[in-house]
């Protein structure tokens, strides 16, 4: 089940413009009013980009985030909407979201447990940068090209409404051989099936580590480790963070019951409980 929080998904820059959202889109990392769009990209944490001296290379990230906001928004420049409606409201409010996957590989590489404090505070450092990187950006491609109508109206005046979100990255992730979005490896190990029905068993391999989390099997973060991560990523979130909490089956009415008030009260914009 999901549910959404109506008082935390208009807890937004969207809020300081007099725009109310109702509803996000099904994977609820983009919560947009009415005839709203946005372009969204991801950034692999994973990458040797970011690990070639054998510490995150949190520069680089600023400088991937930069250039991720000028590709955006020129997108957003390029794109063909489907109604005058859409395309309106997009030049008063140009949205993007940048986001992440790769988490819990980065975790593993540096052996850090998924949920814990270490990945608390890394995942802090890591979206901190981001939005900053991307305010920033996004700024001087207002002084550049113009702030859009409704973008005027905010604290900090910028080309773009909102920058950061953060998408379930189904298929990019599996293109780029990366964990999912902020997600725990799934399992310590699958069974996978070729064309001739050949089983292969694949196992992880760093599962036998004692820093290694997934979803699912013995080795599970709990709900409030999960939940912990999603409400410090959505500190620096502008948007949703689309994020699945993980429960054993034998989970009780009353576990998810608490699951679900701890997600509210830690501020986070909504909850997939599985």
């Amino acid at each position: 089940p999901g549910l959404l929080f109506e008082d935390q998904i208009n807890n937004s820059p969207y809020k300081e413009t007099g725009q109310y959202i109702y509803t996000t889109n099904p994977c609820a990392e983009q919560g947009l009013p009415e005839y709203g769009s946005c372009n969204l990209a991801s950034i692999n944490l994973n990458h040797d980009y970011f690990n070639r001296t054998g510490n995150f290379d949190y520069n680089a990230l600023e400088e991937v985030t930069m250039y991720m906001t000028y590709y955006l928004d020129r997108t957003g420049t390029v794109n063909k909407f489907p109604t005058v409606k859409h395309e309106q409201w997009y030049e008063e409010n140009r949205p993007i979201g940048i986001g992440v996957m790769g988490l819990a590989d980065m975790f593993l590489r540096y052996d850090i447990k998924y949920g814990s404090r270490t990945s608390i505070y890394e995942l802090e450092r890591v979206m901190e940068t981001i939005k900053e990187a991307s305010y920033l950006a996004s700024e001087r491609l207002g002084k550049l090209y113009g702030v859009p109508l409704q973008c005027q109206k905010l604290d900090r005046p910028r080309r773009n409404i909102t920058t950061v979100s953060i998408a379930p990255t189904g298929s990019i992730a599996m293109i780029a051989d990366c964990s999912h979005g902020i997600e725990p490896i799934f399992s310590p190990s699958f069974m996978r099936v070729d064309e001739r029905g050949q089983k292969y068993l694949y196992k992880h391999p760093l599962a036998d580590e004692a820093y290694f989390v997934s979803a699912v099997g013995n080795k599970q973060a709990s709900w409030k480790e999960q939940i912990d991560l999603v409400a410090t990523a959505q500190e620096f979130v502008d948007s949703g963070i689309s994020k699945t909490i993980n429960l054993p089956n034998e989970a009780t009415v009353d576990e998810v019951k608490q699951a679900i008030l701890y997600a509210w009260k830690s501020g986070c914009k909504g909850i997939t409980v599985y």
